[in-house]
């Protein structure tokens, strides 16, 4: 666990525990005033949706439906496009697909609050 500081407007600190931040590859996460930002971070690939990318992305969204702190969320995307779809080469194969089906698979909110 890597702590970052949420940072409220008034300037006082609110202290948070996000999992995992140091092996995103694929995104770039902050938190300000009580909003959460995104960057899907594959410019060279025009932002495309990897299966790496979509893991990263569903375990950010867990993380933040799980800290009351964070009232909003804004994802964007590195360079000239937000997102070109579907990084094609990355879904190539059954073990792809399969990898695809769980990491996008729905998440129950309360259940993750609960944690």
């Amino acid at each position: 666990d890597r702590p970052i500081r949420l940072t409220r407007r008034s300037g006082s600190p609110i202290l948070a525990i996000m999992t995992d931040i140091a092996r995103y590859e694929t995104l770039e996460v902050r938190v300000e005033d009580r909003i959460g930002y995104v960057l899907l971070n594959r410019p060279a690939k025009r932002n495309a949706l990897s299966t790496a990318l979509l893991r990263e992305l569903a375990a950010v969204a867990r993380w933040f439906d799980s800290v009351s702190e964070v009232r909003a969320v804004v994802i964007s995307g590195a360079g000239d496009h937000f997102s070109a779809g579907a990084d094609l080469e990355a879904f190539s194969g059954p073990a792809a697909a399969k990898e695809l089906v769980m990491t996008c698979r729905p998440f129950d909110a309360a259940e993750a609050r609960s944690r």
